[in-house]
């Protein structure tokens, strides 16, 4: 299928490599505009010793910044909420509804 922008949607910093990297690699190649919207800063994604919560979370959307870059994703958008605490509230509704409205995708991941 042909889209002309796609929005990908996911909690955690990776994600969406590992839910649809393929998917998201071959639509750019093929002219998709997408966007990443990742909605937790990434900070509980390690488990070794010496980092803070702040420096994790700085290293995971580093990270994040440039897998989207390997694939070919147009821009991502971090909600930073924290993570380990994200819940399926009116929050988080508005903050990806803002992404969605902002980015006007022809197809929509989550």
């Amino acid at each position: 299928m042909e889209f002309d922008r796609a929005v990908v949607v996911f909690a955690h910093p990776d994600d969406a490599e590992f839910l649809c990297g393929g998917t998201v690699a071959s639509w750019a190649k093929g002219g998709t505009e997408v966007h990443y919207v990742c909605a937790t800063d990434g900070s509980a994604g390690w488990n070794g010793p010496n980092l803070t919560r702040d420096e994790i979370a700085r290293v995971r959307e580093a990270e994040m910044q440039e897998a989207a870059e390997v694939l070919g994703v147009r821009s991502v958008s971090f909600l930073r909420f924290v993570d380990g605490t994200l819940e399926p509230n009116l929050e988080l509704r508005r903050a990806v509804t803002r992404e969605v409205r902002r980015l006007r995708p022809d197809v929509l991941v989550t």
